[in-house]
This record gives C-alpha cells, structure tokens and sequence, in this order.
C-alpha cells in the first residue's frame, strides 16, 4: 500500500467507512440504479407534477416540497460511482434510469402546462433559464457534501440530504424544460424552445457537477476496494438488469474493459472536459448577471445625483416650499440617458428651470448635456399640502388636511404606481385603462389589452387578485377588453377590389379601435394570385385604406400597407403599437 492509498484508508476511517460500510454504499447505490422500484417512479411522478405546479404558480414553497421529493439524486451518485469503480454495467443501468426519469419528468411537466388555460412565465420559472458559473459551482459542492453523507452512517444522512437536494434542485430544471415545450406546441415556438433550452441547461449542469465530485469523493474514498468489487460481481450476475446489460454488451462486442479501473485518469478527464463545454455558456450567462448588476448600479447612483441636485429647486426665493419630490426614474440606453421625475409642486417650473437643472445633472454625470434627456412630470398641488408633506418627512406637527385636487391627484399617482407593477401574460400589450369610481368606496378598473388572444378565466382570475392586493381597497371589480391583434382576413373575387358590406363593417371596427387607441397603427398586408392583374394586391389594399380615411380622415397616417406574394386573394389586417402607451382614464 503506497502513501496516497494509506491517506485514503485514514479519511475512510476518520469518516467511520470501513469495508462492510463501503460494501452497503455500494448495494445501496446499485440498488437505486433499477427500473423496477415503483416507489422511485411514484416519487419521480409527484414531484414533477408538484414542481410544475409550484413554478407557474410562483411559490418558491411548493417547490421546495418537489425538491425534497425527487429521488434523482440516488441515481446521479450511482453515475458518479459507476466512473470511480468503472463498472460499465452500473453506468448503463444508472444511465437509462436518469434518461428515463427525465423524459417521464418532462413529459408529465409539458402535459401539465399544455392542459393550463394560462402560461406565464413567472420569476421562478424566468430564474431557472440563465444559470452561470455559480449554479456549477453549487452543484460542485452539493455533489461533494451527498457523496460524504451517503457514506456516513444514518444519522449525517439525514441531516444532509435534505439540505443537498434543496441546494442542487434537481426536478425544478427538468419542469422548466417541460413548461417550455409546452408553450413551444401552444404559444411561441421560439420562446417556450429558449425557456427549455434554459432548463435543459441548468439540469445538465447539476447532473454533471454532482457526477463529477461523486467520482472524485468515491475515488478518494476507494469504495472499488478488492473485497467490494467480489461482491459487486455477484450481485451483477444475480441481477436481471444486470444479465441484460451484459448481454447487450457482448452483442455490441463492446468490451467491459471499457471502464476498468486502469482508466480511472481517462474517466475523470472525460468528465472534466463536459465541465469545460459547459463553462462556455454559463460564463456568458454570468457575464450578462454581471452587467445587468454593473448597470443596476450606475442607475442608483444616477438616481441619488439627481435628488440631490434637485434639493435647490424644492424652495421658493423666499424660502417657501415649492414642491416635494415623489419619484425618480432612470432609463439608460446607449449613449442616452433618460431621467423622468415626478413632484407635486405648487407652482408650475418653467422651461428655462428645467433647461438648466438637466445642464447641472448633465455637467455632475459627466456627461454631454444633449446625451441627458431630463423630462418633469408636475402634478398640481396646494402649497399647504407642500408644507405638510415637507413636515412629514422632518417628523413635524401635521399641517392642514390636503385639497380636494391633491387628493385626486394622488389618488391617480397611487392607481398608476399599482397597475405599473401588475405582471401581466407575455403574449399582451396593454393599451390602457379606465377607472370608475361608481361610489366613494366601490371602484372599477377597465383594462384595454391588443394580443393574440383573450386573457383565460384563471390568468383573469390572477390579474384581478393582484390589481386588488396591489390597490389595497375593496372592493374593486376589474373588466377586460380585448383588441385582437390579427383580425379576420377579407377576402376578395378574382380580380376585384370591391369590399362587400359585412367588409365594410369589420373596416369601421377597425376605424373604432384606431379611433380610441392614438398609440395603435393598422398593418394591412395585401396579396394576389399570380393569374391575377399585377396590380390587384396593391388595389385591393388602398381601397380598404381609403374606405378607413374617409370614416376619419386623421387615421391616414394610421395605416401601413405591405404587398405579399403570396398566392392568395386576401388582405390581412393586424395592429401594432406605434410607441410606449400611456394610461388612458
């Protein structure tokens, strides 16, 4: 026995690992890499559903259950061992269970998704679909800490394991691919395929950080001693997977060799150069995490700046406040920087004010004074009200009570907050939004979305509640109204331009919704047949332009028209937003 071999045995035996404690390792491992453990594929089943169900919820609690729930991790240590020993047979059963676990977990995750009227992508879901250098690092040290606690007697088991498959969250990543195909076959193909490219990412990963440290702690640990390998061989030959597994290796002539324990070197460094691939992509991920925080920064310092300066512009010449500061927001983009503040003043700033605090904010910032775009929302309040909110934030006495419009006024600034904060489907443009006040104490919100389709009964259900909790009132009724994006197409006769009346009728809804949506613009998309006069697509388009501009000739400017070439006699009409939409009342 050499000098590394004695260090080994020292840490097997400081760790309590004796010889029939490296034996029980190793059925325990052996054991879990079968196909025939019901309980293995009753826990697989539940606690994909029960992850799939926590991400699009959003409840970091449910998921946490499915994490503890998921027996992965017993197989992708029995990978990790089936490298150290170089058991090839244990490899290929360990393998087509995780394959298999994996397609159960992802098909039963994308049914799930494909059956739910709503699929959004919540932040949990949205956090498992970028992972970095940190996520393998996690996964590094998780697969190190289970394979020493797998190996020590019960009682650091127990207190390990759980905290190792909460840490290494092994199903949530395979339900994130899952949920991305789902909406891949629904929604957007392109979308749902990044959002399962993102999952597939993070799973692959754990899976080959925890299978790597496995290797490297069972090799340390010489769990292939000559009196465990005797005794894996017998269960090899005892076992029917096992028999299988052999069997198709001399049918493949592949030779068991393959794995000896000479190539143990060869083994880890086959390992360690899937690590290398997948360090490629998390460093770029974790490259963007470093930029997003990086840009974080600068837009609080822009931001603490900017109060700052404006400290000056809060008082009158005669040392009267003229106005209270409610909100700075920072916009960078390029070279350009937007800085939006909102004050409640009670004398309006004028142009020259404003001209020379964006040049002082510029000049502080370093910056050129034309790359600044300074905008001052002023909401119109008594001086009174002034004074008391100035007083509140020095802790004084309570002034008077506020006017009647700053109350209405802040009544808005509190809806706008609210409903800027609402999350809502990816797939929907908000338009804008009415509120009713039918009684001092009842209140109704109107919401104007353009999108593919109608927002379901459950994702309504969702917004309602959020818009409610957010508004902090009750009781408030919310109502949807919905601008389909794409309309039906009108058709036309060969060789006609004409608009029949039921075409007429869609095209004076058209002229209705551009009408009450200033921010909308009309895309008509104009085809003909090729047997069709070559000027008949571009016909049939400007007379359902000029139908729309004589119901209302300002919409002229509304409508884009494009020729296809597709073989078709239709034209197809669609909105698009033109610019950011503000809130309509």
């Amino acid at each position: 026995m050499n000098q590394i071999q004695r260090w080994q045995e020292k840490l097997s035996i400081g760790l309590g690992i004796g010889p029939d404690r490296k034996t029980e390792i190793y059925l325990g491992l052996f054991q879990a890499a079968s196909l025939k453990d019901v309980n293995y594929w009753l826990q697989i089943l539940f606690a994909a559903g029960i992850a799939t169900l926590g991400l699009v919820l959003n409840s970091p609690a449910v998921i946490i259950g499915a994490m503890l729930i998921s027996p992965l991790m017993g197989p992708i240590l029995s990978a990790g061992l089936a490298f150290a020993a170089g058991d090839l047979v244990l490899g290929i059963r360990t393998f087509v269970v995780l394959l298999v676990s994996c397609l159960v977990a992802i098909l039963l995750s994308t049914t799930l998704v494909w059956t739910l009227p709503f699929k959004e992508i919540t932040t949990e879901i949205a956090a498992r679909t970028q992972p970095t250098t940190l996520d393998l690092m996690v996964a590094l040290f998780s697969g190190a800490i289970g394979s020493v606690a797998i190996c020590r007697e019960v009682k650091g088991v127990v207190t390990s394991i759980p905290g190792v498959a909460i840490a290494v969250a092994l199903m949530p990543p395979l339900c994130v691919v899952g949920f991305g195909i789902g909406v891949a076959l629904s929604l957007n193909a392109g979308e749902g395929l990044r959002i399962a490219r993102g999952g597939g990412l993070l799973f692959l990963t754990n899976l080959v950080g925890i299978i790597f440290t496995a290797m490297v702690v069972f090799l340390v640990l010489r769990l292939n001693v000559k009196s465990v390998t005797t005794q894996v061989a017998a269960w090899h030959e005892e076992s029917t997977e096992s028999q299988l597994v052999t069997r198709g290796l001399v049918f493949f002539r592949i030779p068991k060799v393959l794995f000896g324990s000479r190539s143990a070197l060869s083994r880890l460094a086959m390992i360690l150069a899937v690590l290398l691939l997948l360090l490629i992509p998390l460093s770029q991920s974790l490259q963007h995490l470093s930029r997003e925080i990086t840009r974080q920064k600068e837009e609080n310092l822009i931001q603490q700046t900017a109060i700052r300066l404006w400290k000056p512009y809060e008082t009158l010449p005669d040392g009267k406040v003229r106005s209270f500061l409610d909100s700075v927001t920072i916009s960078a983009l390029e070279n350009q920087l937007s800085v939006t503040m909102r004050v409640f003043s009670s004398q309006p700033y004028t142009n020259a004010e404003t001209t020379q605090y964006q040049h002082e904010l510029a000049g502080k910032l370093g910056r050129p004074s034309q790359s600044v775009n300074f905008q001052l929302v002023e909401i119109p309040t008594s001086t009174l009200l002034i004074a008391r909110k100035t007083n509140e934030e020095k802790s004084e006495p309570a002034v008077p009570p506020p006017s009647v419009m700053h109350l209405q006024s802040t009544f808005w600034q509190r809806v706008d907050r609210a409903l800027e904060g609402v999350r809502w489907p990816a797939f929907a443009k908000i338009l804008g939004f009415r509120v009713i006040l039918n009684e001092p104490t009842r209140m109704q919100v109107m919401v104007r979305y353009l999108g593919e389709r109608e927002f379901g009964i459950d994702a309504q259900d969702l917004i309602t509640r959020d818009i409610q909790s957010r508004l902090e009132m009750q009781p408030v009724t919310v109502s949807y109204e919905w601008i389909p994006s794409t309309l039906k197409p009108i058709e036309f006769k060969r060789n006609t331009s004409v608009l029949a009346r039921e075409d007429e009728e869609a095209l004076r809804r058209v002229v209705e919704i551009l009408q009450q949506n200033p921010n909308l613009q009309l895309v008509i998309l104009a085809n003909a047949e090729p047997t069709e006069i070559e000027s008949m697509a571009q016909s049939r388009a400007q007379a359902a332009a000029t139908y729309i501009t004589q119901q209302c000739d300002i919409l002229k400017d509304k409508i884009s028209i494009t020729v296809a070439s597709e073989p078709l006699r239709t034209l197809r009409l669609s909105f698009r937003p033109t610019e950011k939409n503000e809130p309509l009342r």
